[in-house]
């Protein structure tokens, strides 16, 4: 109940406004968005003449790409690896017990189990409507 008079009174006010006073408004508040972006920044750079000093900046810059690039190297072949071993014991493995074979009822082939143990209806009213249909 409160939340709609509420609503009602935002778009009384709304409604009110002229458009010089929208555009007024939206001047405003981008104003107060380009100021928060600007002490944003100037604190971001703040930091980082706090941690690379002007004066042995580069040497400093040098030495972190010194120590960061190998072990970048090594996080990128680490999770390069450990992506494809994932692939291939997935491969391997969907071979073994996952998909278990059996004779195929009515028919002189294999086809996987689970098909046929997902809905036995299904398969049997498909033999009826194809008898000759061989499975793979």
């Amino acid at each position: 109940m409160r939340s709609q008079s509420l609503m009602i009174n935002v778009r009384e006010h709304l409604n009110k406004m002229e458009t010089d006073d929208w555009m007024n408004y939206v001047l405003d508040k981008l104003k107060e968005f380009l100021l928060v972006l600007q002490n944003f920044g100037g604190s971001v750079l703040d930091w980082y003449d706090k941690v690379f000093p002007p004066g042995t900046r580069g040497d400093q810059l040098r030495h972190w790409l010194r120590v960061g690039v190998p072990l970048l190297i090594a996080a990128v072949v680490l999770i390069t690896c450990i992506c494809c071993c994932r692939c291939l014991c997935r491969r391997c493995c969907r071979g073994r017990g996952r998909s278990r074979m059996m004779k195929a009822p009515g028919r002189n082939c294999r086809m996987p189990r689970h098909g046929f143990e997902s809905n036995p209806r299904s398969y049997f009213r498909n033999l009826r409507a194809n008898p000759s249909d061989e499975l793979v």
